[in-house]
This record gives structure tokens, C-alpha cells and sequence, in this order.
């Protein structure tokens, strides 16, 4: 990463949250992006999106749209063909087509943005409430994608 030392956690508000599966070759787009200063900060989300969520937004909070969360995931991983890995990334609204570009054929998936208040928010239509994904993760599709 040519020496740049980047966080695993939101640091700016207004930032863009997006979530990048590693197939393939994308991990070397992903670091690409990393080297180029498009990417803000990076969190692997081994213990699922939710986990990821939760640990990156402690000094800086997000808002996440619920749709994009639980949006058709890829078919699940057998002993064959591992899932794949995913990232949470955040980049400035300015860079969002450089790092589209930056990425592809990477798939990525914009799921929010990052703001002032510490916390996780979710985005519903137009409802914005406080979330507590401990008390609903049992109860949402969200618990089994990674």
C-alpha cells in the first residue's frame, strides 16, 4: 500500500459507504484504489457486514440504507468455492466514478454515507432511526451474509 497506513474506521462525515466483494482479481483492483488515495478507510467484514458496521463507526457514525444491506447475495460458498471476501470501504462523494473505475470488474455496492454523530443509523424510505443491530440481527436475512 506504498507505505499509507489506513484506518479501519469512518473518520470524515460525508463520506460514501460502500461494501466491495473480492472475486478474483478485485482484491489487486481494491488495493489499486488503496495506493491511489481514492479509498478513505477499509474494514474486512470476516464476521459479516453487520460486525464491520458496528466496529467502523465508533468515532464517526453511518447512516446505511436497509434495501442495500439486504440486497440478493451471491449463491452461498461451498468447500469447492469459498465465498468470497467482502470489504467495507468508505471514499469521497467526488471520487466515487475513479473508484468505480479504479475497481472494476470488482463489484461494489454503495449502502451509505458517513456522518458526524458515532453510531450506526438506518435509512428506511424516508425514516431514520437509531439501530441496534444486536437486538434485531436474529430476526433479519442480514445475520447469514457476509
Amino acid at each position: 500500500m506504498n507505505g499509507r497506513q489506513l484506518p479501519d474506521r469512518f473518520e470524515t462525515p460525508g463520506e460514501l459507504v460502500c461494501i466491495v466483494r473480492d472475486d478474483d482479481q478485485a482484491g489487486s483492483m481494491l488495493m489499486r484504489a488503496v495506493a491511489g488515495r481514492v479509498v478513505r478507510s477499509m474494514r474486512r467484514c470476516d464476521d459479516g457486514v453487520m460486525a464491520a458496521l458496528e466496529a467502523a463507526a465508533v468515532q464517526v457514525g453511518a447512516s446505511v440504507r436497509l434495501d442495500a444491506l439486504d440486497a440478493p447475495g451471491p449463491a452461498p460458498a461451498t468447500p469447492a468455492s469459498p465465498a468470497p471476501e467482502r470489504f467495507l470501504v468508505s471514499i469521497r462523494p467526488e471520487d466515487r466514478e475513479r473508484f468505480d473505475e479504479t475497481i472494476h470488474p470488482a463489484r461494489s455496492r454503495w449502502v451509505g454515507e458517513t456522518e458526524a454523530v458515532p453510531g450506526i443509523r438506518a435509512v428506511c424510505g424516508q425514516f431514520v432511526f437509531p439501530m441496534d443491530f444486536h437486538a434485531v440481527w436474529p430476526y433479519t436475512s442480514l445475520q447469514s451474509r457476509g
